[in-house]
């Protein structure tokens, strides 16, 4: 990670940071991901530097906002000294730098499932609540450590059911949806509380806590409370999906009455088998998050806001605080793959949204459309992470396209964006990867918050990034 400023306020951007950053054209690595920090004083010739690696079609780097990011951490109660030393745990998740025994992606929260349990819609197989790791990870802990399968929860009943009374109005339908979900937050708490509490009896890294501050003057492994901060990072994924899956309820179900709350249900379980014309209304004449319209953008506003305010209402075993999150690694493919076709007109088992940004494909207006919508909502709160994504085309006239990309990179960031990621790539190269994989071992793509090889990568997960928009500029 680099760039951002010191504790004074100054940009820290030096001859160093132009070296790493052009390492990133010399090394060609996608993993580690290299994150820069941008502040509005950043000097010209490292925003410069940046904008020719995004536009190159690297994957590196990953803009992050130092502003939003050091406003989170002063929210979350650190001084100014230290609201500035942190690190990405090589996706999005922010972890204080050398205090910090913090687990992160801790769990993942399947959104729009939990408003299937609402309308009685079953998943794919074991309901897809929470995915989450055998043990959670450390201070420092990277992502190869994740383990390939996620660990779902029960499946659980339908709260209500969709004829009832009770979801007689858009906004009853609400209230049983943030009951849903206040439980499956509770599950979740209650899961990563016990297995801090397992580490604090039967875990224990005591060389790693010689380097953590606090741990030898408290004579304490992290495991056993010795780190400043003993932080949980739930991440919420799918929220594209559940915004715009509500946004085509309120219309067809409540508004224009077009459609019955069972029918939509029976629909969705049976995959819209027979009922494509249904599927393509609700996929083309319900309002998109991710087009600068208020319709659907204002659900998203309302439904993050009450995500940071019930997740903390917790505190960790060890004392510490629990900051949400909106990223997804690579569970929006593992969690859509186990989640039934949805009310934004989705099929079963199709990859949730990539991120905070609009699910995919359906930017309409724009990438600047597509900025706005994702900024209506507070970034800074969240530092569990989030992650928008942005593909473009590859450019013909190259030194337009560096400023023009720049540009909404930078909007997206001045708005107050926590983290924006950019690929260059058109369809006929991946189309291309597909065909002949080992033409195109180097070509690297960003993910859901980190990079990796596009060959390598799982066929569903290749046909993802393909359907992601392919703005031109």
């Amino acid at each position: 990670m680099l760039g951002g400023r010191d504790a004074a306020g100054s940009d820290v951007c030096n001859e160093l940071t132009a070296l790493f950053l052009r390492s990133i054209g010399h090394v060609r690595l996608a993993y580690p991901c290299v994150g820069l920090c941008w502040t509005p004083d950043m000097p010209p010739e490292i925003r410069s530097l940046a904008a020719g690696l995004m536009a190159e079609g690297l994957g590196n780097p990953a803009m992050f906002n130092d502003e939003v990011i050091t406003s989170g951490m002063i929210g979350a109660g650190l001084p100014p000294a230290e609201a500035c030393l942190y690190q990405h745990s090589t996706c999005v998740e922010i972890t204080p730098i050398a205090s910090s025994n913090v687990y992160v992606a801790s769990p993942y929260i399947n959104l729009l499932q939990c408003l299937h349990d609402v309308l009685d819609v079953p998943g794919i197989g074991p309901s897809a609540i929470a995915a989450d790791m055998p043990l959670p990870p450390t201070s420092g802990s990277s992502h190869p450590e994740r383990s390939e399968e996620p660990v779902l929860s029960e499946a659980k009943e339908s709260l209500l059911s969709p004829g009832t009374t009770s979801l007689s109005s858009f906004e009853s339908l609400l209230d049983a949806y943030y009951a849903r979900l206040r439980e499956a937050i509770r599950e979740g708490v209650i899961a990563q509380n016990t297995a801090q509490a397992t580490r604090r009896y039967n875990g224990g890294f005591p060389l790693l806590s010689c380097f953590v501050n606090d741990c030898l003057a408290r004579g304490k492994d992290i495991d056993h409370g010795g780190a400043r901060h003993n932080w949980i990072e739930p991440s919420f994924v799918g929220l594209s999906n559940l915004v715009d899956s509500l946004a085509a309820i309120r219309q067809f179900v409540y508004e224009e009455r077009s459609l019955s709350m069972e029918d939509l249900a029976e629909a969705m379980r049976g995959d819209f088998e027979g009922k494509e014309e249904l599927r393509l209304m609700l996929l083309h004449r319900a309002p998109k998050y991710g087009n600068d319209d208020a319709q659907v953008d204002d659900l998203a506003v309302e439904i993050t806001g009450w995500i940071r305010r019930e997740v903390r209402r917790y505190e960790t075993y060890l004392g510490g605080a629990y900051h949400s999150g909106f990223f997804c690694w690579i569970q929006h493919e593992r969690l859509g793959r186990l989640t039934a076709a949805s009310a934004d007109g989705r099929r079963a088992g199709f990859p949730l949204g990539d991120g905070s940004g609009p699910a995919q494909g359906r930017e309409r207006l724009g990438p600047t459309a597509a900025v706005l919508s994702a900024t209506k909502w507070a970034h800074a709160p969240h530092l569990g992470g989030i992650a928008v994504n942005l593909k473009f085309s590859r450019p013909r006239d190259a030194a337009h396209f560096q400023e023009r990309l720049m540009e909404i990179v930078e909007t997206y960031l001045q708005r107050g964006g926590f983290e924006v990621q950019v690929n260059v790539v058109d369809r006929a190269t991946l189309l291309a990867a597909q065909a002949q994989p080992e033409q195109y071992r180097d070509l690297v793509v960003r993910i859901g918050g980190y990079s990796d090889y596009f060959v390598g990568l799982s066929s569903e997960m290749q046909q993802e990034i393909i359907l992601r928009t392919e703005h031109a500029l």
